[in-house]
């Protein structure tokens, strides 16, 4: 028999063959030794009892020995004195109990968030949860936990991660007494910004003591902001006889961006690209590749069709802007070889300009092309140097320098390196604050 108490209690069937006989006094012992060669306690001899009748059970006897140690065996005799003052035997039964005393880990306290209690506005979607481990068996260490997070502070509503209820295990040797235990990753369903949470944890002691639920209210919500993408190539109106890959970036300014999603609608036949063709009557969400510089690799385009291009980014909190957009003609009868004058180029990176090509082109190794920048819209600030420009395609297929015939005017790019065929999208990239574009950035 287990016992959970430091003062358990006592009783015993009083029996005499005198069936007329009152006891009325006892003596009892109480020793970790089932010898009882050195009792943690010994009530002393004839201590005065409530008379009982033989037979009959006496009233219970509230231990008042030494202090019981947890998990340890212990065993007990008694004996009765009658009211003739005649002093009985000991028990024969050999009657024992197990101390389990060992006391629950109580409420845990100080629960934080990412470091702060109660916070708003979490930029991690997977924030941290941290709280004081509380026992009051000092010696006890913490070695398992349960945490669960809800919409609901009664714990009632939608539960979004419950750790588990028969404890998961901390890492290392646990936790002490009375300090912060290590932080725990959230790791449930996917969390919303603007959502107030609600999280509990308790703790499990090294003697598989399950404590209580915090009772603290712990509550903690994600940002709000939405992210922002642009495309950035095509252009809102370009009329483009190539186009083999949709280009962008997206940002947010409190979180990262998590994804970015396109959708392709052909305006003349009406229908939305659905991965595959465009033949879907409702708009399709495809995933781009890359997040804050994003691409998605072009659908077969049909010569003289007009498309509209919409992007849209979701952040680590899920928020979701509202999308940006884009249309354009794409027209092969338009395509040219050789050089491309400035209206049909645009700068559209403010970090490392980027000027494009949006043409189809048809270079060989050693193929010459020439770019006039119009004085009005692009201009040169500074002076340029040739390791300030490079040439690629939006493939990477090819590379190339640039010749400087003046800083004001006139380029010429030699000196490509690969092949390039017809379709491919070119890139010519100036190093920082050496172009700009006062139209359009």
């Amino acid at each position: 028999m287990s016992i959970t108490s430091n003062t358990p209690h006592f009783s015993a069937i009083y029996n005499d063959p005198e069936a007329g006989d009152i006891a009325n006094a006892y003596q009892i012992q109480v020793d970790d030794n089932s010898d009882f060669s050195s009792p943690e306690w010994d009530s002393g001899t004839g201590v005065t009892i409530t008379n009982i009748t033989a037979g009959n059970r006496s009233s219970d006897i509230i231990y008042s020995g030494a202090t019981l140690i947890h998990n340890t065996t212990y065993y007990y005799r008694i004996k009765f004195w009658d009211d003739e003052g005649n002093e009985g035997v000991w028990s024969t039964e050999t009657a024992s109990f197990l101390a389990d005393l060992n006391a629950k880990p109580s409420a845990p306290d100080t629960l934080k968030t990412e470091s702060n209690a109660n916070p708003i506005n979490l930029p991690n979607p997977t924030p941290e949860f941290t709280a004081i481990y509380r026992d009051s068996d000092a010696g006890d260490i913490a070695l398992k936990y349960q945490i669960q997070v809800n919409t609901a502070s009664t714990f009632t509503g939608t539960t979004l991660w419950d750790s588990g209820s028969g404890g998961t295990a901390l890492s290392g040797t646990g936790c002490l007494v009375n300090t912060v235990c290590e932080a725990i990753t959230y790791a449930g369903d996917q969390l919303s910004g603007g959502i107030t949470y609600y999280w509990r944890i308790k703790f499990w002691d090294d003697d598989s003591g399950e404590g209580v639920w915090s009772s603290q209210t712990a509550t903690f919500s994600l940002e709000t902001q939405e992210p922002s993408s642009k495309i950035l190539y095509p252009r809102d109106g370009d009329d483009l006889s190539a186009l083999p890959k949709i280009i962008g970036t997206a940002s947010d300014a409190q979180t990262a961006v998590d994804f970015v999603r396109v959708s392709i609608k052909d305006l003349t036949a009406d229908k939305w690209y659905s991965g595959t063709g465009f033949v879907a009557t409702s708009e399709v969400w495809l995933l781009a590749d890359g997040a804050e510089n994003w691409t998605y690799i072009s659908p077969v385009w049909t010569n003289g069709g007009r498309y509209t291009i919409k992007s849209r980014a979701t952040d680590t909190a899920q928020n979701e802007e509202k999308t940006a957009s884009a249309t354009f003609t794409f027209d092969t009868t338009n395509g040219e070889r050789g050089s491309v004058s400035a209206e049909s180029i645009r700068i559209a990176d403010t970090t490392n300009y980027i000027v494009y090509f949006p043409v189809s082109i048809e270079l060989n190794t050693g193929d010459k092309m020439e770019v006039i920048f119009n004085s009005g819209a692009y201009a040169f600030t500074g002076s340029l140097a040739e390791s300030d420009i490079t040439v690629q395609s939006a493939s990477g297929s090819i590379s190339g320098s640039v010749d400087l015939v003046n800083s004001t005017g006139t380029t010429v790019v030699s000196t490509i390196t690969g092949s390039v065929a017809v379709g491919d999208v070119l890139e010519m990239r100036f190093s920082n604050n050496k172009v700009k574009n006062p139209a359009s950035t």
